[in-house]
């Protein structure tokens, strides 16, 4: 079995249950593709965390062409996923306090993070935290790609319920 964990930034000091639940899960004999938007520069000093670095693959590293390419990729390979996914993005966008053009970057990621997926042969996604990652999870789902989970963690969904699309993302 082969997953793939997406978070915000990995690896992170305040990270360290998310590097123990992927290496439990790793000791348990299931593949953990580690996919994070950032944290590829952040100053790290635990060596397992620095180790964790090295075999985590950053969404937003190489910028804005690859994300691009992706899309594009998508929406010529997969038009009516890729509206679909555009639709849940509006939709998403109409009751948060980021606008559109935020939901359509989370559109982006979520080409980039399914064509990895294909690639490694992942099936399932697992994001942590109900924000912006679980957001990226469900439009992977949309445009094709695997099932997801999500863990939401207090503060996601306690500090602003309605900006997490709570009912969309557990849809």
């Amino acid at each position: 079995m082969r997953v793939a964990y997406l978070i915000n930034q990995y690896p992170a000091v305040s990270h360290t249950f998310i590097r123990r639940e992927i290496h439990a899960l790793e000791r348990l004999g299931v593949s953990v593709d580690r996919i994070a938007l950032r944290g590829w520069n952040i100053p790290l000093v635990d060596s397992v965390d620095l180790a964790e670095r090295v075999l985590t693959r950053y969404v937003l590293k190489g910028g804005v062409v690859p994300l691009l390419g992706a899309a594009l990729s998508t929406a010529v390979s997969k038009p009516m996923a890729f509206l679909r996914a555009l639709k849940l993005a509006w939709g998403m966008s109409r009751q948060s306090e980021k606008r559109f053009p935020v939901h359509v970057a989370y559109l982006l990621e979520a080409c980039v993070i399914k064509k990895w997926m294909q690639q490694s042969g992942a099936t399932h996604l697992h994001a942590h935290f109900a924000t912006n990652p679980a957001e990226v999870a469900m439009l992977v789902r949309a445009l094709g790609g695997a099932p997801y989970s999500f863990t939401a963690h207090g503060s996601d969904i306690m500090d602003r319920p309605a900006q997490v699309g709570l009912a969309e993302t557990v849809g």
